[in-house]
């Protein structure tokens, strides 16, 4: 088998101040019942202050919090599952490291300075 190229992390000292200047993506596979599913993650690195770790981190409750505990039938259930749980995590949850708010809640005012 052939060795993966490893390319070179090629923002390690950049400096990342404003909103979409660098976007972290990470991918994993979610089974359901015939099979699997691959779903991609993109998150802005400047609205979560550091690299592949927060999208990791996502994962991690996803998978733990939704995918590991459901059997999806199809992709349709899936969809309507993955997206329900992706609107509750924005929009309802409230997150300790955004001082306890909603992440719908704590952006926009954070973009502020950034809308013309």
């Amino acid at each position: 088998m052939q060795q993966a190229k490893v390319c070179p992390y090629l923002l390690r000292n950049a400096l990342i101040d404003k909103p979409n200047q660098a976007w972290p993506i990470d991918i994993t596979y979610i089974p359901i019942r015939r099979g699997f599913l691959y779903l991609t993650a993109i998150i802005d690195w400047h609205s979560r202050w550091a690299d592949n770790i927060m999208i990791e981190r996502w994962f991690r409750s996803f998978k733990y919090e939704e995918a590991y505990l459901t059997q999806y039938n199809n992709i349709k259930d899936a969809r309507t599952a993955i997206g329900q749980y992706i609107h509750t995590y924005n929009f309802e949850r409230r997150h300790s490291a955004l001082d306890y708010q909603t992440a719908e809640c704590y952006y926009p005012a954070m973009l502020l300075p950034y809308v013309a």
